[in-house]
């Protein structure tokens, strides 16, 4: 019944043409980088979060948009954003090329 119903889905997306333009996955590190030693006096105040991702991404010219979903590898509650493991990721931006 899954498998159906996403096959369902990604007709309805190829259909209506927005299937993404690129799919990637990555792992990432996100931290305060002042907070801590030897920025601040309280030692492990630094958290953190170390995730891997899958996702999607709609390129333009130069706007983009991607989704995806993450692991947090810490685990539940330990360590980097409160809650499940499982994460989101929703980005939006305009790029410039330079070269």
């Amino acid at each position: 019944m899954r498998a159906l119903l996403l096959a369902a889905v990604l007709v309805c997306l190829t259909a209506c043409g927005v299937m993404p333009t690129h799919l990637r996955v990555e792992a990432e590190h996100v931290s305060h980088p002042f907070a801590g030693w030897p920025c601040t006096p309280q030692l492990g105040a630094e958290d953190a979060l170390s995730q891997v991702s899958a996702l999607a991404a709609w390129r333009g010219a130069h706007a983009f948009a991607e989704a995806g979903l993450g692991y947090n590898l810490r685990g539940t509650n330990g360590g980097g954003i409160y809650g499940p493991s499982l994460t989101g990721t929703v980005r939006v931006g305009y790029e410039w090329r330079v070269r």
